[in-house]
């Protein structure tokens, strides 16, 4: 075919001369090599689907090649306001012909008519999409569109007509198979929020002999979930908060990987004899995996388990039961009228893995209640163990002073050889602002930074982002202490805060009659961008970014989001914005008071600011200050 053409090109109009008009002024008029149909439904199926779009109606060309375009994709964020009417002149228009992928996603909160159905819409659609040629196929409905009970023609999937589907992804929405559906290449199933029974599933499961994946989440109408054992193919079972569900029954052979979560089921997990991955999420986890996990998974080599239960494991566990477990992780959360938990016992749990490699711990709790070892004169106790050869990472998060957690530690450095890491982290294990090398911290805590920071101790930070979530029981934050941190780093460039508050309790610079706080600080020659979202009118905030005002020379850019930096209307992607009640857009223009009074003026004119208000359309209430 020779050189292959550019599809950007195409849209620039590298192809085209310029001619005299009747009056001797010269007009553009594009054309286009001519090329064979199937050229050009290939140059344009390259395209992302907008910039398809876009061609299609600059081109004619592009036009005609459009009614085959191969995916397909109609959500709010890329069709924008009135995006029905849109996506349904787009459908109406396609042949219908190599269809491959088709994405659906209608939230009814974003449109402007969200109060008449549109159930029809999607029949119609559906019937344009579903074709012999598909491979792919998503709807996905908001919450609030699932009360129009919309539910997916299943005559759609019969007859051949779904015989190429490979993916198929269902969410807020009824999905009632009853007939021979035609899904020989089947690879995945993904059902969220999806209301089907357990019959209808097994309906649906037999005629999917190619099945790899299957995903189940909120499916609150199946009882019984029955694997069969025709489903040779299918490696991983995902299935998590299905409120009625009380079995499930694997009879799949090939299964690998298995992800369990929400209230207690039977699980009859069959012949895993090649289950390499187990993960169970509800309270009794761990009572389950030592008492009542069969022990016909010899392959497994990962197991994680949450639970919140103050159910001990207190007797030995079969030493060989995960004979090639490598990795082992639990997730313990500390429920308030629990005893203190013997964390001593999970030494049965270690000595039941003997090629164990990696074992975490995550400790959650809100009552600190627990016997601490600090002023305890009493002697540590110590456990018969075995030998453990290869353990080489053990990682604790949540480590508090109790005895038992103290006692295991120690278990875990008297039997081992290999080890090479042990972490102890008594926080929660979330990110910090230690993490320097991403530069990202977050914090919920009205604990201040008030103390200086060593001034090279982020020499080569260059960005650094910041959340912070203020809780309604804490004090007046003073965030002109975070130039400690700014000055601990001398190569910053890029600087983003963005806060989170549902209380405005604050000291308002306005009608504040007190001077203005300076802080001695460094030059900061490098930092170019700084961007604060949920900003409002708290006077150490405006004292911060004054600071950085009068610190800065290459500054370029600053932006002052009022807002809470969420969707906006003047994107075009969106009818409305991010919703503010009257409380949040009052302070809003508080803040942008606050900033025409306060920081306005000091804004040197290099530097481009940005301030971003609450939306006169959306957020239209009636200001008081």
């Amino acid at each position: 075919m020779g050189k292959m053409l550019d599809p950007k090109r195409l849209m620039k109009g590298s192809f085209c001369h310029h001619v005299a008009d009747s009056e001797g002024a010269k007009r553009t008029r594009y054309s286009v090599p001519s090329l064979p149909e199937e050229i050009w439904c290939h140059i344009h199926s390259l395209m992302s689907f907008k910039d398809a779009a876009r061609a299609a109606c600059v081109s004619r060309a592009f036009r005609h090649s459009w009614r085959c375009h191969p995916n397909l994709i109609c959500c709010i964020g890329i069709l924008g306001s009135d995006f029905i009417n849109k996506f349904d002149r787009i459908m109406k228009n396609h042949s219908g012909i190599g269809i491959k992928s088709v994405k659906f996603q209608y939230n009814s909160f974003y449109n402007t008519r969200r109060s008449t159905s549109i159930s029809h819409h999607f029949d119609s659609w559906h019937q344009i999409a579903i074709t012999p040629w598909i491979e792919e196929l998503t709807i996905s409905l908001s919450l609030s569109s699932f009360n129009m009970e919309y539910s997916f023609p299943c005559s759609l999937l019969a007859d051949g007509r779904a015989s190429s589907m490979r993916h198929l992804y269902l969410g807020n929405c009824g999905f009632h198979p009853t007939i021979n559906l035609d899904l020989r290449n089947l690879t995945r199933l993904h059902l969220i929020n999806v209301h089907i029974t357990g019959d209808e599933l097994g309906c649906l499961l037999s005629n999917s002999h190619c099945l790899e994946q299957l995903e189940l989440m909120y499916c609150n109408g199946i009882i019984c979930l029955k694997i069969p054992s025709l489903l040779q193919c299918l490696s991983h079972l995902e299935v998590f908060d299905c409120r009625i569900l009380q079995v499930v029954e694997n009879k799949a052979p090939n299964l690998c990987s298995f992800d369990f979560g929400g209230r207690q089921v039977q699980l009859l997990l069959g012949e895993s004899l090649r289950m390499k991955r187990l993960s169970l999420h509800y309270p009794d986890a761990m009572y389950y995996a030592h008492a009542k996990l069969p022990s016909n998974a010899p392959n497994l080599e990962t197991l994680a388990l949450e639970c919140s239960t103050d159910k001990m494991v207190d007797t030995p566990i079969l030493p060989s039961k995960f004979f090639h477990l490598k990795c082992l992780t639990i997730d313990h959360t500390i429920i308030s009228s629990s005893p203190a938990y013997n964390y001593l016992y999970l030494v049965y749990f270690l000595d039941a893995c003997p090629s164990l490699e990696t074992f975490l711990l995550g400790i959650s709790q809100n009552h600190m209640e627990h016997d601490s070892i600090i002023g305890d004169s009493s002697h540590m106790r110590q456990m018969p163990g075995h030998r453990h050869d290869n353990l080489r990472s053990v990682e604790i998060t949540g480590f508090y002073s109790a005895k038992s957690l103290i006692e295991l530690t120690c278990y875990i450095l008297d039997n081992t050889v290999a080890l090479k890491y042990l972490t102890l982290d008594t926080t929660r294990g979330f990110f910090s602002c230690s993490t320097a090398s991403w530069g990202s911290g977050g914090t919920s805590e009205a604990v201040m930074v008030d103390t200086p920071i060593l001034p090279s101790k982020f020499l080569h930070l260059k960005c650094l982002t910041i959340d912070h979530t203020i809780i309604s029981s804490s004090p007046a934050y003073n965030y002109l202490y975070l130039v400690y941190f700014l000055d601990a780093c001398p190569s910053l460039e890029t600087f983003l805060l963005g806060i989170s508050q549902n209380h405005m309790e604050h000291d308002s610079i306005i009608g504040d009659s007190s001077h203005m706080r300076q802080m001695p600080g460094h030059r900061h020659d490098n930092l170019r961008s700084v961007e604060i979202t949920g900003f409002y009118s708290a006077k150490s905030l405006i004292e911060l970014t004054c600071y950085i005002l009068d610190n800065t020379v290459a500054l370029k850019y600053l932006t002052l989001d009022t807002t809470r930096g969420f969707f906006s209307c003047s994107t075009g992607e969106h009818d409305r914005c991010f919703p503010m009640d009257k409380i949040m857009i009052t302070e809003a223009n508080r803040a942008v008071l606050a900033i025409q009074t306060y920081i306005e003026r000091k804004v040197p004119s290099t530097v481009k600011l940005n301030v971003v208000k609450p939306c006169s359309r959306c957020h239209a209430v009636e200001s008081y200050l």
